[in-house]
């Protein structure tokens, strides 16, 4: 057998299969951030994860956008989830709510691993102009530490921009 040391590539590729080709096991940490983001920055009055409904959806391209100094990019994000939030109640006063349509949003991750993977410039650049663009899209960079392979790995999200 010859071994090979592993490269960058191969560890963004091993982090990218963690996130995405088992997806339904990222469910619990990912759905438990998701209602912290959608309380916290879009106000929904979401507390568990049985208030939301997470599906993995099919990679499209989004296209191409200006972005920075006027530079076009375009940025394929690394796996899609649709998080729809299962009824919102809207007061009307004098104690009255009315149901409305369950809202969706579209988080759009980008996956980096370990503690120096970064963003690049054009990636930054094209998720803030798409969630500056649409209040139901949220850019989110998931971290992957692989330090502690192969009992345990650590996840970290964190939304791109404060929109709200």
């Amino acid at each position: 057998m010859e071994y090979r040391n592993v490269t960058n590539h191969q560890r963004g590729g091993i982090s990218e299969a963690l996130v995405t080709s088992h997806w339904y096991e990222i469910y619990d940490v990912f759905g438990a951030w998701v209602v912290d983001d959608l309380h916290e920055h879009e106000g929904e009055s979401v507390t568990s994860t049985d208030d939301i409904r997470i599906k993995y959806k099919e990679l499209e391209q989004w296209e191409t956008r200006t972005a920075g100094e006027n530079d076009k990019y375009s940025w394929v994000p690394d796996c899609r989830y649709e998080v729809q939030v299962n009824t919102r109640q809207t007061d009307l006063g004098d104690g009255d709510r009315i149901k409305m349509g369950p809202p969706t949003y579209d988080y759009l991750i980008e996956i980096k691993t370990g503690q120096y993977g970064s963003l690049k410039r054009d990636q930054r650049d094209v998720m803030e102009s798409l969630e500056a663009a649409d209040d139901q899209i949220v850019p989110v960079r998931v971290r992957v530490d692989l330090e502690r392979l192969p009992d345990e790995y650590g996840i970290h999200f964190t939304r791109i921009c404060d929109r709200h």
